[in-house]
């Protein structure tokens, strides 16, 4: 898409917002894999050791995407509003790293709306703070103005489980069990 922006752009226009959970960017990968892994510092050292010597080693197969599409995420083209949830905890996700791309977004002239938990490991402020993850999740989804509708996502006695939607798909297109 970067390589290509008029042949994307009816695609990229039509994003009305855009929402980031626990946010790695590539320079957080050695340090923070290897701190989520285990508590052990030599161990930690050693496994931050070994990635970062892998990064070196295949830098023309992979090191090298890794660092354009790092770049991408910096300078993110997609011109919408932005919801960065994340952790002051987080070893691999860091509040360092997701509010230094919040600030390159801010200086490209882009909303970017941001909620820091204080005590979730990586991914997990959905399932330590439900109530209030939806809350912010849907504040931020009835800011977007290319929704028209109110939109809830705390109701969740509304969500049908995915195999009775499956199930029904299935019913539809005449698949039996």
């Amino acid at each position: 898409m970067l390589q290509e922006p008029t042949r994307y752009r009816g695609f990229t226009e039509s994003i009305c917002g855009q929402v980031f959970d626990s946010a790695v960017d590539f320079e957080g990968i050695p340090k923070g894999f290897a701190q989520a892994l285990t508590k052990n510092r030599k161990l930690q050292s050693v496994i931050q050791k070994s990635i970062e010597k892998y990064l070196q080693v295949s830098y023309d197969h992979t090191t090298k995407y890794y660092l354009k599409s790092s770049a991408a995420f910096h300078n993110n083209f997609v011109d919408a509003p932005s919801l960065f949830l994340y952790s002051r905890s987080d070893p691999v996700g860091t509040a360092e790293g997701n509010e230094k791309v919040m600030a390159n977004l801010r200086r490209l002239g882009r909303q970017v709306y941001a909620h820091a938990f204080d005590d979730s490991p990586h991914v997990s402020h959905m399932h330590r703070h439900p109530d209030q993850y939806l809350q912010l999740l849907e504040a931020f989804l009835e800011r977007l103005p290319a929704l028209a509708a109110p939109v809830s996502v705390l109701d969740r006695r509304h969500v049908e489980p995915m195999a009775a939607v499956e199930s029904r798909g299935q019913q539809k297109a005449g698949v039996r069990n």
